[in-house]
């Protein structure tokens, strides 16, 4: 099993637009995003893995500041805003999609290889982004 955490504002890859001209657009700021996953692993992986990989994930993301309270309680998290688990954009399913894609060939030759996928959105208590653990098999 190999663990490391890509520190950065998750960003989801959803569908590309059709822009007209035969040009298709993706999502502002995925190019950086999969790039610093992508970097982030060939730091561990000397070739990417054959056969069956396991993915799981842990995203960190910040919280809005309305879960804040204000004035003296500036900081201070309002009650119905304790839960960690975001029920908001981004959708976990289109964050995946975005690492799975950067890992391919550095992780793992093809995403289709990911056998398992396990994926959990939370509230950050510290840095935004990413943690990534590859498990062979």
């Amino acid at each position: 099993m190999t663990r490391f955490f890509v520190q950065g504002h998750p960003v989801p890859q959803g569908s590309k637009r059709h822009v007209g001209g035969g040009r298709m657009v993706e999502q502002a700021n995925i190019k950086p995003w999969r790039l610093s996953i992508a970097w982030e692993a060939s730091q561990l992986f000397s070739e990417p893995l054959e056969g069956p990989v396991v993915l799981d994930l842990l995203f960190s993301l910040k919280r809005p500041k309305g879960h804040y309270g204000t004035g003296r309680n500036a900081g201070v998290l309002k009650p119905r805003c304790v839960d960690l688990r975001p029920v908001t954009r981004p959708d976990v399913d289109k964050l995946c999609r975005a690492v799975g894609d950067a890992l391919t060939g550095v992780a793992y030759r093809d995403d289709s290889q990911v056998v398992d996928l396990i994926a959990r959105k939370v509230y950050a208590e510290g840095h935004e982004g990413v943690r990534i653990e590859v498990h062979d098999g």
